[in-house]
């Protein structure tokens, strides 16, 4: 064979392996649709306008939260398109905290391999109500007392896995210690608190009474049950939390948030703070007792997953004292 002709055929196997990984990429970025509507589990009518959260699962059985999520809605007819899928697991329910309504569903899994997919259905179910009373028995400060109206009660039933996005339902406190949920989902309720003033993160939950009886486990919702009748007993406290977060192994990418979050013994929430740009964070006011403080390390949007797996240590908090606590994060292999 001539040089000529050794040239040509070698530009020929150029040009088909070029070809074949030019397919290959092709391939590997096809992305699909899935299309379904949403409809009333009793009545069987398309409900219209209604949010839904949707997106890939940490694993294929729904129990580590979403790897990537998106928010949706249904048309005037109850129907949706979702599009731009790339071949995976997906999970999509529908929770009243992301349009506060009182609408909940069970997941709905579906998987897409090579496809586009049609005729998903959604069943919308009504939830509970659930109401009651906040009451300042313990709290002492009266900066507290007076900003008793800033203070949130957030509600969780985390019973379809550990999928993350749109669980809790928030709602305010009325000027007579009112709160009220709607749309919550069976299962165990767990009733938490929440400040947008630093100064009322210590606010601590002493006990919640149904009937005059103390609920230590969480609330257990039955399917269409209404539960209009608890009195939540707050406390306030002089006892300090102090911490530092020394990062190991690494610089965090720029936008990472940390934050720090506790909990007592009634697996109730009580503080939460924003780690600082020098790693600091001091959740104040808090009653004295055993808690478990935990910290978190999220990427920055849009994905704001996790970095790092959940943190926690031990904390004993005692009435006008200061606890300090180190947080040592290794960022190896992240």
């Amino acid at each position: 064979m001539s040089i000529r002709n050794n040239s040509t055929f070698s530009l020929v196997i150029r040009a088909a392996l070029l070809l074949v990984s030019l397919m290959c990429a092709d391939a590997s970025a096809q992305v699909y649709s899935a299309t379904g509507r949403v409809i009333d589990a009793i009545t069987a009518q398309p409900i219209a306008r209604v949010r839904f959260v949707y997106g890939q699962p940490a694993n294929s059985i729904d129990n580590g939260g979403f790897v990537n999520f998106k928010i949706g809605l249904t048309n005037s007819t109850g129907e949706f398109m979702l599009q731009h899928l790339k071949p995976g697991h997906y999970a999509l329910y529908i929770s009243a905290s992301l349009d506060r309504s009182d609408l909940y569903s069970n997941v709905l899994s579906f998987d897409v391999v090579d496809a586009d997919i049609a005729n998903l259905e959604v069943q919308a179910r009504h939830g509970s109500r659930l109401s009651g009373f906040v009451v300042p028995a313990g709290v002492t400060s009266a900066t507290a007392l007076a900003g008793l109206s800033s203070v949130k009660v957030v509600a969780a039933v985390p019973s379809i896995g550990n999928l993350r996005v749109g669980i809790a339902n928030v709602t305010n406190i009325g000027p007579d210690g009112s709160f009220q949920f709607t749309g919550l989902r069976p299962g165990k309720a767990l009733i938490n608190l929440k400040a947008d003033n630093e100064t009322l993160n210590g606010l601590s939950i002493l006990r919640i009474e149904r009937n005059g009886e103390e609920l230590k486990q969480g609330i257990e919702i039955k399917p269409g049950e209404d539960i209009l009748d608890l009195r939540v007993m707050i406390a306030d406290g002089t006892g300090v939390i102090r911490g530092q977060v020394k990062v190991e192994g690494g610089t965090l990418p720029a936008g990472a948030r940390i934050t720090a979050s506790i909990s007592n013994k009634l697996h109730f929430a009580n503080g939460y703070a924003q780690v600082d740009q020098d790693g600091r964070f001091v959740i104040s006011g808090l009653a004295a007792g055993t808690y478990e403080l935990a910290l978190n390390i999220f990427r920055p949007p849009p994905r704001q997953t996790r970095l790092l797996p959940t943190m926690k240590q031990t904390v004993i908090v005692t009435d006008a004292n200061e606890s300090t606590v180190i947080f040592t994060p290794v960022l190896a292999n992240q």
